[in-house]
């Protein structure tokens, strides 16, 4: 019998910054922003949210939370150390003729505790206010949802990464923003598991398709054009009778900044757009779309080499060939 103890526990983010100057980003003491008389201190925190995670999925069968330091990726060399990255990591007590066994399983192993680790979710910690609307998603798991995207491109497998990924809402306050729902929607819809630290912000979807998903957040904007139902935006149009998408371009070309030669983009202006193409093309390869991106593609044709080295426009290349993996092209 290979399994002789088995648990799991949830990692958060323990240091803050370069040299552990900026203290306010780590956790626990990051905590104490959603702390008042109803959440009754950290430890009832850390506890609630065990429970939360562990009733969404039992079997993850978290015990604790713990807090990662900056050499956390001698353990996991491909986790992402983000401000908001965490992961729920599995962790087993082994026998030393087990060793082998795990390590062979890309487990980290510790030979002196005889403890094998494995993560098995990633995890985005969503700010704990609402402050910033239209960067309480896109500002969380980007651009590091790319990053880790691009490490799995070679896979065989149609999803982001090796594992799922999670959403952690600690917000205590009600989220009635639409610009915040309809993100928060998108990305279920897309595959992530989301959980939230308090009941009144739970979040119920319906069947994961793209009629449900637009018919869910985007009811009354849906149109006929001839005999099919469209819904238009500025980011993309979809023709649900015809199940076909088509990606737009141009909220990303306005977002391009020249700089001494070298173009760049305004502020965050590409995560904005990352979080909006990103559950849709996701949502169309599940439900089998026919998706035109040519407009995309032209876009990182054209803009390519005159970003410099820029890791922005890497990723978007990024993104350009993992579209290219996972939906059927057409128009």
């Amino acid at each position: 019998m290979w399994l002789i103890m088995m648990n799991s526990y949830l990692m958060l983010k323990g240091y803050g910054g370069k040299n552990n100057k900026q203290k306010w980003q780590q956790f626990p003491k990051k905590f104490e922003e959603i702390n008042d008389d109803n959440t009754k201190g950290t430890s009832w925190i850390e506890q609630t949210l065990i429970s939360r995670i562990n009733t969404f999925n039992p079997k993850l069968n978290i015990k604790k939370i713990k807090y990662y330091d900056k050499n956390i990726n001698k353990k996991f060399p491909d986790f992402e150390t983000g401000i908001s990255c965490g992961a729920i990591v599995e962790r087993k007590q082994i026998s030393k003729t087990e060793i082998d066994f795990y390590k062979s399983r890309d487990y980290y192993t510790n030979t002196n505790n005889l403890i094998a680790e494995k993560i098995i979710e990633y995890v985005y910690i969503l700010p704990t206010n609402q402050k910033a609307r239209n960067s309480f998603v896109s500002q969380t798991v980007f651009p590091s949802l790319i990053d880790y995207m691009g490490k799995y491109l070679a896979s065989p497998s149609y999803t982001i990464a090796n594992h799922k990924f999670m959403l952690i809402n600690l917000d205590k306050d009600n989220i009635n923003a639409n610009s915040i729902l309809n993100s928060l929607i998108a990305f279920i819809y897309s595959g992530m598991d989301y959980v939230s630290l308090f009941p009144f912000n739970d979040i119920s979807v319906k069947n994961l398709n793209m009629k449900c998903f637009i018919n869910q957040i985007y009811p009354k904007q849906i149109k006929k054009e001839k005999k099919d139902e469209v819904y238009v935006n500025d980011f993309y149009y979809i023709n649900l009778s015809k199940k076909t998408l088509k990606i737009k371009s141009g909220k990303l070309n306005k977002a391009i900044n020249m700089s001494k030669g070298v173009e760049t983009f305004k502020g965050s202006e590409e995560k904005f757009y990352w979080a909006q193409i990103l559950p849709i093309l996701i949502i169309a390869s599940f439900d089998n779309y026919k998706v035109d991106f040519t407009e995309y593609r032209d876009f990182c044709k054209i803009h390519k080499n005159k970003f410099g080295s820029s890791n922005k426009m890497n990723r978007c290349l990024i993104l350009l060939k993992f579209i290219e993996k996972i939906v059927i092209e057409g128009k």
